[in-house]
């Protein structure tokens, strides 16, 4: 075997280790498989159910909006509105936005619920962000809707359903929830950049300094003083660990997709955050708790039975990947010895 033969093969050693024991491409199984399609086909139900929920909060927004004197300066998607036609308009909006939204609750197999739910949300959220304004809440929302615009539109439950239809089921969820990972990775990336590429007269995100000092600057902006205020304010030394678990939660959440055994986890932990910032900072994010309910705290893709700690700590990012390389560069330990009293015949 020659030199490039064994560099070869500790590279696709390499690449197996980082990946993980919880591979993307498993054997199929068709069990599994219609399990989990099962699953994914319930989650997709409750998050109509909880649009619904944000139906009637946006029909009561976009109402107040209407019926205000605010001078509107509409985003595309609701180019057609103007001052004149804003009461009429944000009423149609609303009511069908609701609408859809209880034609997805009972008809979940279907598809033109789903897409009428993501073109009517578009322009909901595009009226609630055309007065001065951005409104990032109900963003990932919007986004997850749009992604299930693009299931398929039969239901995938039972073993009686094909494989190919579990497959595109699955894979739309499997792509949602990898968007939506995308989008803290990337809040990740910019935290851990401004950690290592610091401006002149600022302070590194890496700096025991750089939460206290957001904090502060929050509560001069807003003059409120969130629930957690006096608590924080009393015990600081808890700043900078909280810091560096948000930036390292966010940064490696793309990579918690790829590793079931981490979807509870990643989503309890992105939870925490989104209460914690509401608690501290009075930053409120309502939707995104659910949204982590539903698309990794209850994801169809966790392994059965339930991974151990001892699992979950192999497949945290970075710090697992570390030991498995250096398990993989120290090499294999040599098999224990069995001696003829432990073989039964």
């Amino acid at each position: 075997m020659s030199a490039l033969d064994v560099l070869h093969g500790r590279a696709l050693a390499a690449r197996r280790v980082l990946r993980g024991p919880a591979r993307l491409r498993r054997p199929y199984r068709a069990d599994a498989h219609a399990d989990a399609a099962t699953s994914a086909y319930w989650l997709v139900r409750a998050f109509y159910l909880f649009t619904l929920y944000y139906a009637f909060a946006t029909l009561r927004r976009v109402y107040v909006l209407g019926t205000s004197d605010l001078q509107i300066s509409p985003l595309w998607p609701v180019f057609w509105i103007d001052q004149g036609n804003l009461a009429p308009a944000t009423a149609l909006l609303g009511l069908g936005l609701t609408a859809a939204s209880v034609a997805a609750v009972a008809w979940p197999g279907r598809r033109w619920p789903r897409v009428a739910v993501a073109l009517l949300g578009v322009m909901c959220v595009a009226l609630v962000n055309s007065f001065g304004s951005i409104n990032h809440s109900s963003h990932v929302w919007l986004w997850v809707a749009i992604c299930f615009a693009g299931l398929p539109g039969t239901s995938p439950r039972g073993p009686a359903s094909s494989r190919g239809l579990r497959q595109r089921y699955l894979t739309v969820f499997f792509a949602t929830q990898c968007l939506v990972a995308l989008f803290y990775t990337l809040s990740g990336g910019f935290k851990a950049f401004h950690g290592i590429y610091v401006r002149e007269h600022a302070v590194s995100s890496f700096s025991a300094d750089a939460l206290p000092l957001l904090v502060v600057q929050r509560w001069l902006e807003t003059g409120e003083t969130p629930l957690l205020a006096q608590f924080f304010l009393d015990h600081l030394w808890i700043a900078w660990p909280a810091h560096l678990f948000v930036i390292y939660v966010e940064l490696f959440a793309l990579v918690a997709v790829f590793r079931p055994e981490l979807h509870r986890v990643w989503g309890l932990a992105l939870m925490t955050f989104h209460l914690t910032v509401w608690l501290l900072m009075g930053i409120s994010f309502p939707y995104q708790p659910m949204l982590m309910v539903l698309l990794f705290f209850c994801s169809p893709f966790q392994p059965k039975p339930a991974p151990s700690i001892a699992q979950i700590l192999r497949q945290l990012p970075g710090f697992g990947d570390a030991w498995a390389v250096l398990r993989m560069i120290i090499g294999p330990g040599q098999p224990r010895q069995v001696s003829r009293r432990q073989i039964r015949p």
